[in-house]
């Protein structure tokens, strides 16, 4: 490795085995589970209706409870193409809404910008 890579590069290679181990590792546990297997199954479904319209989330979400259980914690995972980001949310038992996750990023954006503000904040029932 160090003579096709040269000294400073070959490392890459030398640590792709910690890489590889844990991807078969859990592709591993994926395929042993049936519960892994059914969401998967699920998200094939998904795949092939194209754009996915509100209710079909709200029945993915529904058909992911059933198989997961009331007691399992759900995750939104959203991939942005444009800028090539992978978002994740941790949805809430009782949150019955899809927010979507650009707008949440941008929601969180604003409430730290404003919180950042060295700006003096409005009081209610003061005027300026």
């Amino acid at each position: 490795m160090r003579y096709m890579f040269g000294s400073k590069e070959a490392y890459k290679i030398f640590r792709i085995d910690k890489l590889i181990g844990p991807i078969i590792n859990q592709v591993q546990v994926v395929l042993g589970d049936p519960k892994s297997l059914e969401l998967l199954e699920l998200l094939k479904k998904a795949r092939t209706q194209g754009t996915p319209t509100t209710q079909d989330q709200i029945n993915s979400r529904q058909n992911a409870e059933r198989i997961l259980g009331p007691d399992e914690n759900l995750f939104r995972i959203d991939w942005l193409p444009d800028c090539k980001t992978m978002t994740a949310q941790l949805l809430g038992k009782d949150a019955s809404s899809f927010d979507d996750s650009e707008v949440s990023t941008m929601r969180w954006q604003a409430y730290i910008n404003s919180y950042v503000s060295v700006r003096p904040s409005s009081i209610p029932g003061q005027s300026d």
